[in-house]
């Protein structure tokens, strides 16, 4: 049970993160088939370790959730997914890759600052570590596919 309307907002946010992780793993997996080109292998691998790696982050968003009292099998909202792209271009797949890693390590950077105050602690710490460790991730692939982007 939520503590308070604050922290069903902040649960809010939250879900539409998770949605978004959701994504991100839809993303990475197609990805790793549809990829095309001299280097399929290589890239192939890499969106197959993202996807494992997105994998992680939807089990970790919903134990989070789950800890702050969010009973997900009421969370229907979370199963559906946003667009992605799906195309066996290497630019293309790299460019939405980058997107959308940049704009997780802006979405969360703001949760941090916006949205963190509508907890008590220790919630709020141990949601603000969360989502620090969830921005080093993204920041770590968002500079690695800047330089892949420069040679393609």
């Amino acid at each position: 049970m939520l503590k308070n309307a604050d922290y069903a907002l902040f649960v809010n946010f939250m879900l539409g993160d998770l949605k978004n992780e959701r994504t991100h793993l839809l993303f990475y997996a197609t990805a790793a088939s549809t990829v095309c080109g001299p280097h399929r292998e290589e890239f192939k691998e890499l969106f197959e370790k993202e996807a494992q790696g997105e994998l992680q982050h939807v089990i970790q968003f919903q134990n989070a959730l789950l800890g702050l009292g969010v009973d997900l099998t009421e969370a229907e909202e979370v199963y559906t997914n946003y667009p992605y792209v799906i195309s066996t271009d290497l630019k293309e797949l790299m460019t939405f890759a980058h997107k959308m890693e940049s704009d997780v390590v802006k979405n969360y950077s703001s949760r941090i600052s916006d949205n963190l105050g509508l907890l008590d602690d220790p919630d709020r710490r141990w949601m603000e570590i969360f989502y620090e460790e969830q921005i080093k991730k993204s920041r770590e692939d968002v500079d690695n596919y800047k330089m892949i982007l420069k040679g393609l």
